[in-house]
């Protein structure tokens, strides 16, 4: 074998010297020669703290100033006025007509002769078996409360959507 046997190793115990025995009184002189290396040097601590607090913007709960209107030219703002009222003019318009614009489109798709096919075709009994395939009062019925679901669904989605 190529090893080191463990025998030929040095033993530990042996070249480590034991540390001198101390008594109370010599410890105590050796405590009292390094009490001072513990402290700080005197140029480490901070004489003057007040520049951390007489800055606001230090604190964790700062907010900064509003800027006053008067950095603004009074045209500047009136311009601005101006467009914001317009947009909200725009807006208003478009909120009170988005539900009569809506109900008329599905009643449109609803009135088309490609849905009344699609009826006729899916559920036959809805019309009357005259000439003019006009509905049966069961087929007004059935008509009028797939407009009302066709409507509640695109009202929503488009509740969703905006």
């Amino acid at each position: 074998m190529d090893g080191t046997l463990l025998s030929d190793l040095p033993n530990a115990e042996a070249s480590v010297p034991a540390p001198p025995k101390m008594d109370n009184h010599h410890l105590q002189q050796l405590l009292h020669m390094h009490a001072g290396d513990t402290r700080l040097p005197s140029r480490d601590i901070p004489r003057h703290t007040h520049p951390g607090t007489i800055d606001p913007q230090a604190h964790h709960a700062y907010i900064p100033p509003m800027p006053s209107s008067s950095t603004a030219p009074a045209s500047d703002l009136r311009r601005h006025a101006r467009k914001h009222a317009r947009y909200d003019a725009f807006d208003d318009l478009f909120t009170y007509m988005q539900l009569p614009v809506l109900l008329s489109a599905v009643f449109f798709v609803f009135q088309l002769p490609a849905w009344k096919q699609a009826l006729l075709a899916h559920w036959p009994s809805l019309f009357s078996d005259e000439e003019g395939g006009s509905f049966t009062v069961q087929g007004l019925l059935v008509n009028s409360a797939l407009y009302g679901v066709a409507a509640y669904s695109v009202l929503k989605a488009t509740a969703l959507v905006g």
